[in-house]
């Protein structure tokens, strides 16, 4: 049988009261509960709306919900991450090897050519610094709307390993490991290390877009923002 408004609202309260923390969890909680409370409504139609609620706690179990919560971030965690990984070796599409084959010449040749290296790697730091910057104030502003959405927060986790790999950079340019290293070498050396750093930059983004997507699609579809 199909539920009403008043008995989809019974669930919603129901769920509400079960202490899920997210909003985007709720609302597939309730879409589990509602569908499990029309099968036994239809089955048994003399049962009421609050027995079916009754029955469907009892299947949960005491520490249900918060097993179903962490089954919800364990599954957004596998899907963001099968995400970025597939994102990320899309890069190295035959495609695109040519200009990567380019990106790490002309970073070896400029390397070469620069009579101070260290002035050319503090100068590439710089910029990545400021290009992480815009990139973290622009993605705050896009997902202030969400910040408290399950599936936002595990799509700003590949933003901190972006950020590892940048402090990485500046520690490399700090701690003149190049010294030691014969100038060609250092070239190819430093230019794989900001080609992945690039990369990386085009998988997360590509990862945060994705995320604000599903955000959106659900604030479209159920109002989750109206309800923080």
């Amino acid at each position: 049988m199909k539920l009403n408004a008043n008995q989809i609202n019974q669930i919603k309260a129901f769920v509400a009261d079960k202490g899920i923390k997210y909003p985007d969890v709720q609302l597939e909680a309730i879409d589990h509960v509602a569908s499990r409370v029309e099968e036994l409504m239809t089955v048994d139609v003399q049962l009421t709306i609050d027995e079916a609620i009754g029955i469907t706690n009892v299947e949960f179990g005491a520490a249900g919900f918060k097993i179903f919560e962490k089954g919800m971030s364990a599954a957004l965690r596998k899907k963001n991450y099968k995400f970025f990984v597939a994102t990320f070796l899309s890069c190295f599409n035959w495609r695109y090897l040519p200009g990567i084959a380019l990106l790490l010449y002309v970073f070896d040749r400029i390397y070469l050519v620069v009579n101070e290296p260290s002035h050319l790697l503090i100068t590439v730091n710089g910029l990545l610094a400021v290009v992480f910057l815009v990139f973290v104030i622009v993605q705050v502003r896009k997902f202030k709307k969400y910040d408290k959405l399950l599936t936002m927060r595990m799509g700003l986790r590949y933003n901190t390993a972006l950020n590892f790999f940048i402090i990485f950079w500046s520690y490399m340019c700090i701690f003149k490991p190049y010294e030691a290293m014969n100038n060609s070498v250092a070239g190819i050396v430093f230019g794989l290390l900001l080609l992945l750093i690039v990369l990386l930059f085009i998988s997360v983004n590509a990862l945060n877009k994705a995320v604000i997507a599903r955000c959106s699609e659900l604030d479209e579809k159920y109002h989750l923002t109206r309800a923080l």
